[in-house]
């Protein structure tokens, strides 16, 4: 017979608290609260957005690594540095030059914060190239103040030759925005900017000082941001052997170089944001707190509002600005790009367009958008001292959202049907697109890399690799590694060999580059020093994208050096063997 077992009655809440030991003592709860501690170490109070130390990381990163940020592609460039732009706006400024053909003398041009260069160098190809084809002068007449704030950047460029093509068309100056016109060569010479005739800013405006404010209480506040060192112990102990206080002491530190260990260590802050009230001088803040109205949130680029204005003033009565940027194009979307942007080390905040404009037409100068503009990622826009009717038409016409979709449409074509394996039709689109975009050298060496290792035709990759290199031999280890793998293929290994070292020259740090030259130093007869590549790409491949690759190649070469081992112990033994063979046959 089953015996009905009765559970035990469930306790009181009463009986709950006397076995718990539940107890409240006399201390007020908000004392009680007052007592825990943020376990996260504070690296820097409340400071605005645009001052913050994560801010001033990324201006001093700018500074010090010049042209690497481009190279190690930690930051947006293809979209204004391919060849597009430039071509685009040579053919507004030659439209330009025809329409204002009466005026006499040099055609001065500024670029500011031109970055990788590269803008400047295909603008003034392409300008001259139209120049020819017309018979016009203006391209002799121009002199081009290609400029950035970071001195290693302007070196970079001077001892790469980027401007060596357009010798005595270009000076080559370090220009901080808040010191314009004045401008330093890297020889120290001091220069200041002429009368221009145009200016171009190329994502440019979006790092320059900013802030964001609101009206609180009747008084003005802006955004500020706090920093913290992260509590997790464990992510610590994978990205430093530093402690709290060493970091902190970094953070305090006036020396350039030890600010720059922090660059590193930025994955391991954390942050809070408050606004309050303003305690600094913001310029243009109260034109944009009655711009704002009753929008929650103002953007203010003060930074580049300053360098716009100071610009202006700089003008000749025909001049004008070309501006490429993002942020937000309606007044009800400003809100929504005042947080800033992480790319790479470096920060920006999107710039507000239509508080640019109304900037802009309050200091008499015309504003023009080119239709479709916000449907673009990249927003442009063309000041001008007065009406250009000629050439706001062109801009409008080259500018157009649509305009600028059907030069991309070809590529993307293209790429939507290699998926599915319709070559042929690949090469229809692909052809295409570089007859519209000949000098395009991202286009060439996607190309190029399509037609090596999908229609497998080495000698026209090569062609076209070496004509994209021809274009950006700075710049890119991605294209040097296409050449290198065109030159592979057709069984030239050393020339292939010397590409990937170019290639690891413009960026050491890059996977794919260990990768081929593991290949071509086992080739000749090198495995130690690929061995060495495979550790350096296998450290360098943060995504994982090579690592298969790299192991695989790695334990191949592991394998042919024990095989290589295991023939050399028997022919040993076998040397061992013939010779006690030989004194015993002596010794009888």
């Amino acid at each position: 017979m089953t015996q009905v077992v009765t559970p035990p009655p469930e306790p009181s809440v009463k009986e709950l608290i006397v076995r718990l030991s539940v107890t409240c003592s006399n201390v007020d709860a908000g004392e009680i609260i007052s007592k825990v501690a943020d376990p996260r170490l504070l690296l820097q109070d409340f400071r605005p957005a645009g001052l913050s130390l994560e801010w001033d990381i990324g201006a001093l990163h700018w500074r010090r690594m010049g042209l690497r940020p481009f190279v190690r592609n930690e930051v947006p460039f293809l979209i204004n540095n391919d060849g597009l732009l430039s071509a685009l706006a040579a053919a507004v400024m030659f439209t330009h030059c025809r329409e204002n053909a009466s005026l006499a003398g040099p055609i001065n041009i500024v670029e500011y914060g031109a970055g990788s260069g590269l803008f400047a160098r295909y603008f003034l190809d392409a300008l001259r190239e139209l120049c020819r084809q017309q018979a016009t002068d203006d391209y002799q007449r121009i002199t081009y103040y290609v400029t950035d704030a970071s001195p290693q950047t302007v070196r970079d460029w001077v001892e790469r030759g980027l401007f060596a093509d357009h010798d005595g068309r270009v000076i080559a100056a370090i220009c901080h925005a808040e010191q314009i016109p004045s401008l330093t060569t890297v020889e120290g010479q001091t220069l200041s900017l002429p009368r221009l005739r145009a200016a171009f800013c190329n994502y440019l405006l979006d790092v320059l000082p900013c802030a964001v404010v609101r009206r609180g209480d009747g008084n003005l506040e802006e955004l500020n941001v706090r920093t913290y060192l992260t509590a997790d112990s464990g992510l610590l102990a994978e990205h430093t052997r530093l402690s709290g206080n060493e970091i902190l002491a970094l953070v305090h530190s006036d020396t350039p170089a030890d600010r720059a260990k922090l660059e590193d260590l930025m994955v391991l802050f954390d942050y809070e944001t408050r606004f309050l009230p303003v305690t600094r001088t913001i310029p243009y803040s109260e034109e944009a707190m009655a711009w704002g109205g009753d929008a929650q949130n103002v953007v203010l680029n003060y930074g580049a509002f300053a360098l716009l204005e100071h610009t202006a003033t700089l003008l000749d009565e025909a001049g004008f600005m070309l501006v490429n940027d993002y942020g937000a194009t309606e007044k009800t979307e400003q809100a929504h790009h005042g947080v800033s942007q992480r790319f790479g080390v470096t920060s920006a905040i999107g710039i507000n367009f239509p508080l640019l404009e109304h900037f802009a037409l309050s200091r008499q100068l015309q504003v023009h958008v080119p239709p479709g503009d916000a449907q673009r990622s990249i927003h442009t826009r063309l000041l001008t001292r007065r009406s250009l009717p000629a050439t706001e038409q062109l801009f409008h016409a080259r500018f157009a959202a649509e305009s600028i979709n059907a030069f991309d449409a070809p590529a993307q074509q293209a790429r939507a049907v290699i998926s599915s394996g319709h070559y042929g039709e690949a090469l229809d689109h692909y052809r295409a697109a570089i007859e519209q975009q000949p000098r395009n050298w991202r286009l060439l060496g996607e190309i190029a890399e399509f037609i090596l290792f999908s229609i497998q035709d080495a000698p026209a990759a090569l062609e076209l690799a070496q004509r994209a290199v021809a274009l950006n031999p700075n710049l890119s280890a991605w294209l040097w590694n296409i050449l290198g793998d065109a030159l592979w293929v057709m069984e030239r290994p050393a020339d292939a060999h010397t590409a990937y070292q170019e290639a690891q020259r413009i960026d050491p740090d890059d996977p794919r580059t260990q990768l081929n030259l593991a290949y071509t130093l086992l080739q000749q007869a090198n495995p130690s020093a690929a061995l060495n590549a495979i550790a350096k790409g296998l450290a360098y491949d943060k995504t994982g994208v090579y690592r298969e690759r790299l192991l695989t190649k790695q334990q191949h070469i592991l394998a042919s050096l024990t095989a290589t081992a295991g023939r050399e112990q028997q022919q040993a033994l076998r040397r061992l063997s013939r010779l006690q063979t030989s004194t015993t046959k002596n010794d009888s």
